[in-house]
């Protein structure tokens, strides 16, 4: 049961990191494609779980930075964490996150 709960928590990151980009992505790429060139760039540059690691029943928080390293901002609609193994107690808080500038990050 320990080695299930070391592997979840060393694989959650990653898969955080992945569903979080996936939907960013696919925004910017899509009006890319019309300009014929590619202008933001998206990145997860922080994750951050307190506590480190989760037992059952714990509650904690997970803070992700998202980066937007290119030339112009993009829009980002929604954030949404999916998973089997967690509960988010607050899922609308992020419905409308809003747009992130270009050269930007927002404050964790």
């Amino acid at each position: 049961m320990q080695a299930q709960r070391t592997a979840i928590t060393r694989l959650f990151p990653v898969i955080l990191a992945l569903l979080i980009v996936s939907p960013v992505l696919l925004s910017p790429v899509s009006a890319a494609a019309d300009a014929g060139t590619t202008s933001a760039q998206i990145a997860i540059t922080d994750i951050h779980l307190d506590p480190e690691i989760f037992m059952q029943d714990d509650t904690g928080t997970l803070k992700v930075r998202i980066s937007n390293n290119g030339a112009d901002p993009v829009a980002i609609n929604r954030v949404e964490l999916l998973s089997d193994e967690i509960t988010v107690i607050n899922y609308q808080t992020y419905d409308k996150v809003g747009t992130l500038g270009a050269l930007n990050s927002p404050s964790s």
